[in-house]
């Protein structure tokens, strides 16, 4: 089991329970340590992201679905789809391209 500690500029260090005494008093002497748990030091190592990362995120989703798609879209292979799967795509292209559109604004 492992032991985690952070500094004041949220570097985190981990040590096992077995770690020498004398050691680890020293370390946290000399770094400021303070201990935390598990959890909380992974949220220090992978913060939640912001609101402007996650329509970030959703532009990039929805701008690599376009990409994903767009050979379905050349006459050739879009010819031989169903009349339901071709409104499908149209339908999800658009709202793909509106989420994309909607999100832009709001950056």
């Amino acid at each position: 089991m492992m032991n985690y500690y952070k500094t004041n500029t949220n570097d985190i260090y981990a040590y096992n329970e077995d770690t020498n005494k004398d050691f680890l008093a020293s370390k946290i002497k000399e770094l400021g340590l303070v201990k935390i748990t598990e959890d909380e030091a992974k949220v220090i190592l992978n913060p939640p992201l912001t609101a402007e990362q996650l329509r970030e995120r959703e532009i990039e989703t929805a701008q690599q679905y376009l990409r994903d798609t767009d050979f379905y879209m050349t006459v050739d292979k879009y010819a031989t789809l169903d009349e339901d799967r071709k409104q499908e795509l149209t339908r999800l292209r658009q709202e793909a391209r509106d989420t994309i559109n909607q999100l832009k604004s709001n950056l």
